[in-house]
């Protein structure tokens, strides 16, 4: 088996970029098939916050999408229910960006990027997030005052 992974499973790097820019999260959006867009293909991208704002990159073409500002933006998650990606901050927002919305931008050139849309306030720095596969809000973790004592993971603050 190993030695069919190594011929055929394309397990090595194709290749590398330099972004340019300092990375503080990155995650994978996975290909969604999608019947409604010219090529059928949804997602598969991949995102990256600096700090300032918000790169999305097509896994594909190695295009950059879409650039969107988001001050203090540290964290990403993707909801795969709701199609839809979360963005924490260091000031302790969660923002969100429709995924299709990402995906309509595929077809026109000349389409603005979408807006990053306030979502929830947590107490504290967010410091990483994840969403479950059940469409349930995503869960954060914060970073106390002290690097001596980290926080751990909990709900965001008026969420179920």
């Amino acid at each position: 088996m190993a030695a069919g992974i190594v011929a055929w499973g394309e397990d090595r790097v194709s290749g590398t970029s330099d972004l340019g820019v300092p990375v503080r999260d990155a995650l994978v959006e996975p290909r969604r098939d999608d019947p409604a867009l010219p090529d059928r293909r949804g997602g598969d991208r991949l995102h990256v916050v600096t700090g300032t704002e918000l790169r999305s990159f097509d896994l594909e073409t190695r295009h950059l999408v879409a650039t969107t500002a988001i001050d203090g933006a540290v964290a990403l998650t993707i909801d795969p229910v709701l199609d839809r990606l979360y963005i924490g901050t260091t000031g302790g927002d969660i923002e969100t960006i429709e995924l299709t919305e990402l995906d309509a931008l595929r077809g026109d050139a000349t389409a603005a990027p979408p807006e990053a849309q306030p979502f929830a306030t947590a107490t504290g720095a967010i410091a990483s997030m994840y969403a479950t596969a059940d469409g349930r809000p995503p869960r954060r973790s914060a970073r106390s005052p002290s690097p001596a004592s980290p926080g751990s993971p909990r709900p965001v603050p008026g969420r179920p």
